[in-house]
């Protein structure tokens, strides 16, 4: 039994349930228990104890104690499930601890969604950004050591500052890691790409794989008007805080045009939120 999964990424709240429909259009199979937003419910324990573990470590190198869990409970899971040759596990909270998860599956290969960081964090708040359980708390105190904003100051900011703290740290974490990996095992896919055309995203992802799609169910599960922005909905003070805490990332990932003379200027997709082209 081999254990080189497809890790879907992506940061929790930006869409993800899409990602595992994608895949699973595509004969992934996600595990034995899934929840409605296709999270694999058997890789709960060993990522959340990672989180936690690093946590306690405040970041610092990967846990043996968390690659032997991850090992087990993948194991367990493929035990378990068919003898599809194509699996994997998708769950937010990878997001952090992708070392460890790469030390787990050195052969992995992940299929990572983004999502322009300003609509991910104008929106209800994902569990990693919430104080109200031990995962959000961790995450929380991560994000803020990682932008260098006091620790004090969690209990006093908005549940969208939340979001947007948490979102920069996730995706900033794990860029350099999945930019270091070689193109046949790493596909970014844009969420907002995804809502406008599936069938590409879909047909992309699939060649990207050498497989053969087996259904197209992520096309019924594009939702446009789910997608819209909700900027509208929190107070503009807390709109131009989060814009300004998101701002230098989303230069990074094309959302917004650089300060640099001569930038592009992104293309508005048919969700109204900015898009960046993808290769063919």
């Amino acid at each position: 039994m081999t254990l080189s999964p497809l890790i879907v990424l992506g940061r929790g709240g930006g869409g993800t349930r899409l990602a595992s429909a994608l895949v699973a259009d595509l004969g992934c199979f996600l595990g034995n228990d899934m929840n409605e937003s296709g999270d694999s419910l058997e890789m709960v324990s060993p990522i959340y104890g990672g989180v936690i573990r690093r946590s306690l470590a405040e970041g610092h190198s990967p846990s043996s104690c968390t690659v032997h869990e991850l090992h087990t409970a993948a194991a367990a899971m493929r035990a378990r499930g068919p003898t599809n040759p194509l699996w994997g596990f998708k769950l937010p909270e990878a997001m952090l601890i992708l070392p460890e998860l790469m030390d787990a599956f050195p052969e992995a290969r992940i299929l990572h969604l983004l999502r322009d960081p300003l609509d991910t964090c104008l929106r209800r708040t994902h569990q990693t950004a919430r104080m109200d359980n031990a995962i959000g708390c961790a995450a929380l105190a991560a994000a803020y050591r990682h932008l260098g904003r006091p620790l004090d100051r969690i209990g006093g900011d908005h549940p969208a500052m939340h979001m947007a703290c948490t979102t920069v740290h996730q995706i900033e974490t794990v860029m350099p890691i999945l930019s270091a990996m070689p193109s046949h095992r790493c596909l970014e896919v844009r969420f907002e790409q995804l809502i406008a055309d599936p069938h590409r995203s879909l047909t992309r992802a699939a060649a990207w794989l050498g497989v053969q799609p087996v259904r197209t169910s992520l096309v019924n599960l594009v939702d446009r008007q789910r997608a819209q922005s909700m900027q509208a909905h929190f107070p503009a003070e807390v709109v131009a805080e989060v814009a300004t805490i998101v701002k230098p990332l989303r230069q990074r990932l094309g959302y917004v045009p650089t300060d640099r003379a001569g930038a592009r200027t992104p293309d508005l997709g048919s969700t109204g939120s900015v898009t960046t082209a993808i290769p063919s």
